[in-house]
């Protein structure tokens, strides 16, 4: 494949996910914002920026995060379809020749672009919609903050201890146990 058919295949990989969620978050935008919307007259470039854009930017960049996990994906299809240079080249080159740790290296390097990628949409994100971030302490100070989740309460109202690889958040009585 040449370079410009590797591009519009990632492009058309990408662009779907993106349009679908940017879709699906304007329309998830509730009623009364939209009618309080029109009773303040809002029309034009101010109707695109103070309503449609921050009450579908969840989505958007639930999209882009979408979007960029199946670029990844696509791109190192592509390039082990038919690179001559490239990524796709070394990694079907060292699988050829038996040779694990190249691969190993082609597999880490594509690992780590993709989570620098991440990590900067999601650094973007935080910028962009800053009423989206909370901080664990502004909740309750009966919660020891270990990494980033907040905590979900149970119907009943009380907090339920939350897991996830890397961080955690749990009761200050359960901390002192564990």
């Amino acid at each position: 494949l040449g370079d410009a058919a590797k591009m519009m295949v990632i492009f058309v990989s990408a662009f779907v996910p993106s349009v679908i969620n940017s879709y699906t978050g304007v329309r998830q935008i509730d009623k009364p914002i939209f009618e309080a919307a029109a009773m303040l007259d809002i029309t034009g470039a101010r109707y695109w920026r103070e309503v449609l854009i921050p009450g579908a930017l969840p989505s958007i960049f639930t999209g882009l995060r979408l979007s960029l996990q199946a670029s990844w994906t696509t791109l190192v299809a592509a390039e082990l379809v038919g690179a001559v240079t490239g990524l796709g080249q070394i990694l079907n080159q060292a699988a050829q020749d038996i040779y694990p740790a190249m691969i190993l290296v082609g597999m880490i390097s594509v690992a780590l672009c993709g989570w620098l990628m991440t990590m900067g949409l999601g650094w973007i994100e935080k910028r962009v919609m800053p009423w989206k971030v909370m901080s664990i302490r502004t909740l309750s100070p009966r919660f020891k903050y270990f990494g980033g989740l907040n905590p979900i309460p149970t119907p009943d109202g009380v907090p339920v201890a939350m897991t996830s690889p890397g961080f955690n958040v749990m009761p200050v009585e359960m901390a002192a146990i564990s």
